[in-house]
């Protein structure tokens, strides 16, 4: 399954994290959305519909959890898939309710092209399912 079949919102606010996902997808040929902060990235999804979000939990105007909760309120959106995107070492992640993410719901930085790829295949097959 290739990734150039689907479109890939990637919210993230630092510029090299931002240079790095756009290379690493756009040489897999996926239609790229980008945003640089919360609200913008809310809106995108709401107006594009992409099926699945790349996204910082760390980012000005509405953090990462911010933005899946207000996502989740809306009807014709609350199924696009989210991969969050992390630092090493701040696992557990807890989202504001208190659940865990599981390890398929995040990526860790740094991580190599194969690896981003192969989570954001298993993130679009689970949420298929």
């Amino acid at each position: 399954m290739a990734l150039s079949k689907y479109t890939i919102l990637v919210a993230n606010c630092i510029p090299t994290d931002m240079l790095l996902f756009k290379v690493l997808l756009k040489r897999d040929h996926c239609h790229l959305l980008t945003s640089t902060d919360g609200c913008d990235a809310l809106h995108q999804a709401e107006r594009e519909h992409p099926d699945l979000i790349l996204l910082d939990l760390y980012m000005p105007e509405m953090n990462g959890f911010e933005v899946a909760s207000a996502l989740a309120q809306q009807e014709d959106i609350r199924h696009i898939p989210i991969l969050y995107v992390v630092d090493m070492g701040e696992y557990p992640f807890f989202t504001p309710g208190g659940r865990m993410l599981t390890q398929e719901e995040y990526i860790e930085k740094p991580f190599c092209m194969q690896q981003l790829v192969k989570r954001i295949l298993q993130r679009l097959a689970g949420a298929e399912n």
